[in-house]
């Protein structure tokens, strides 16, 4: 197998596994179960004022995003997929930063998501010079 063919399948992966997180937090809202939460403070997060984008939750927006990577990624449209992680990098750099200066808590699932935009940004980025 590739290293191209590598990252494809992590960058598969990653999205797949965002699909999940976001899938699951849309899951919470929507039923109003209580958050699944380790050492963070998820709950505030979730419930604060900034959980909602243009009047959907932001778990909404994640996973359309995800499942929209799945798809650039399954028909192999890299330069849209490396367009897609950028804006997705950035957005959860902004939720990042909310959570940090303006909410004061975080969220675990928030923050893994952050990672793996991050790192389906820095895949995108050899993906793209890749192709």
């Amino acid at each position: 197998m590739s290293q191209f063919q590598t990252l494809e399948k992590l960058a598969l992966f990653l999205a797949f596994l965002g699909t999940l997180i976001s899938g699951y937090l849309l899951y919470i809202r929507i039923s109003g179960s209580q958050i699944v939460c380790g050492l963070s403070t998820c709950g505030i997060v979730n419930g604060s004022g900034y959980a909602f984008f243009l009047g959907l939750p932001v778990s909404v927006w994640g996973l359309g995003f995800y499942l929209s990577l799945v798809f650039l990624l399954l028909t192999k449209k890299f330069r849209l997929f490396f367009a897609a992680t950028l804006v997705g990098v950035l957005f959860s750099g902004y939720l990042t930063y909310l959570e940090a200066f303006v909410i004061h808590a975080w969220c675990q699932w928030c923050l893994l998501s952050a990672w793996i935009s991050v790192s389906l940004f820095i895949i995108s980025i050899r993906l793209r010079k890749s192709t």
